[in-house]
């Protein structure tokens, strides 16, 4: 099974999308996920809708599955 990670700290929510999508891309080398986990911290919390729609579309992703969290 290959996977794939990224991490972003960008306070704009396009920017950090941007930054994981450009760290993970080069990890799937057919640019395809069957599964995608995404958790992002809570001010992200108003563009989650556009952030997971962005990221099911770039890489063809089947199920995703989202949330945010804090520590």
């Amino acid at each position: 099974m290959q996977f794939a990670s990224a991490l972003s700290r960008e306070v704009q929510t396009e920017a950090a999308v941007s930054a994981v999508l450009e760290q993970v891309a080069p990890q799937l080398p057919e640019q395809h996920a069957h599964l995608s986990f995404v958790f992002a911290s809570p001010h992200h919390l108003k563009a989650f809708p556009r952030l997971l729609h962005v990221m099911q579309e770039r890489f063809a992703t089947h199920t995703l599955i989202g949330c945010t969290g804090a520590a």
